[in-house]
Order: C-alpha cells, then structure tokens, then sequence
C-alpha cells in the first residue's frame, strides 16, 4: 500500500476571479496547481465528475438533483481545497456548482471529453493504486449509478467509452463488470414528452459489488487495509 499516485494539474489562475455574480475578481496575484497527491477524496472528486460534471467556457459545472445535498457539499470542499475558490451555487430544478477557472475547463475537456456521449475515463486513472480506482468509481457510480441493498451496483451510462472503461477499470481491480445496450425510449411525465437516446446499462456481479462495499468500509492499518467483519 506504499504506491503514490500523483496527478499533473499545471493550471494558472486569478486568486479571485469571475464568479457566479459575473464580478471580476479585484486580486491580481496569480496561483498555479502543479503536481498534487491523488487522495481517496481527489479521486472521487474526479469520479463525480465523470457523472455529473461537464467543461464550460468559464471553468467546469456540476449538475446534482436538489436533494443530493452531501455530493454538493462535497463538491464545494473540495473546490476550496484544491483550488482556494468558493464555488457558485444555484438552484432551480436542480442544482450547478460552478467552479470559475477558466483553464480547468480546458484541462477537464481534455481529460474527460466535451460531451455526454464522448466521455471517457482519462488514461492515467488506470495506473492508479487499488483504493484511489475504487473511490474513482464509487464516485461515478455516486452520480450515475445505484447501490441496492444486498445486489448488484449498477449505472446508466450514453458513453460507450464510459462503458467500457468501467469494465476495464473494474478488471484492474479484480472485479467483474458488464453491460447490455437500452435502446432508445419514450415516455410521458406530468404531461411531457421524454424522449431517451440509446444508452449502455451497465453492472458488477455480486462478489464484486460486495468486494467494493468492504474495500470502501476497510481500515487502514500501516501497509494493510482492515475490514470488518
């Protein structure tokens, strides 16, 4: 368990800079993100943002329901962390968290992909150490997926890259993973017309599933992890 992962930011920007009020920020002092440790939360972090999050002409968004107030709340810490800036928030049907740095966009789009459909998961994940791949896709599986009680995970996913980097992910990991094509499909909701694109279902098989819930759940004890039973 002595594997270091780290991850190249090397973004610049603004201390203050334009926020969710359009104000520009008035402090000139410029900071720079370099090289940073890849902890469990930066990790699920960027898993979140595999689900929920998308590049935008003035830094990166995430997009939660109204009710997914502990994902929010995360997000919002972690922006301070790693980036020294409070986010915007705002709420109507659901609820964007903006983080306003202009080259993250840029960084993230490069990483992840622009579009729904075209995301992927960015290659160095792969190398990762055990933990930091499982809080990756714990964080995705946050997002996009489903924890039902004695079952299997589960996600939904546009992406066939998505798709299939969940599968290879989870085989670096010892895990199973699969996924079966939805076909496009239309329904009525409160009077409206919803249309769905075809889209991958994917899921672990029990053991796996069982085996991410008790890795998640484990203790570190100098170079073991604990579990408990």
């Amino acid at each position: 368990m002595s594997h270091l992962d780290y991850l190249d930011f090397d973004v610049s920007f603004n201390s203050l800079g334009v926020n969710g009020d359009g104000k520009k920020g008035s402090v000139k002092n410029g900071q720079n993100i370099g090289r940073v440790p890849v902890t469990e939360d930066l990790a699920r972090f960027l898993g979140l943002y595999l689900a929920e999050g998308c590049p935008t002409s003035d830094g990166m968004c995430f997009t939660f329901n109204n009710n997914e107030e502990e994902y929010i709340e995360f997000i919002c810490r972690m922006s301070k962390l790693l980036f020294g800036r409070n986010p915007s928030v705002t709420t109507r049907h659901s609820t964007n968290v903006k983080i306003n740095i202009r080259s993250l966009g840029k960084l993230f789009a490069g990483w992840f992909g622009k579009k729904a459909r075209k995301k992927r998961i960015p290659s160095f994940v792969f190398d990762w150490s055990l933990m930091h791949k499982i809080r990756f896709m714990y964080g995705y599986l946050e997002g996009d997926g489903s924890f039902p009680k004695n079952g299997c995970f589960n996600f939904r996913t546009s992406s066939t890259k998505v798709a299939d980097g969940i599968i290879r992910l989870a085989a670096t990991c010892g895990m199973v993973a699969k996924k079966t094509r939805v076909e496009s499909s239309t329904s009525i909701y409160q009077g409206n017309v919803i249309q769905s694109g075809p889209a991958w279902q994917g899921w672990f098989a029990k053991k796996s599933s069982g085996k991410m819930a008790d890795l998640l759940s484990s203790v570190r004890d100098g170079s073991y992890l604990r579990i408990p039973v």
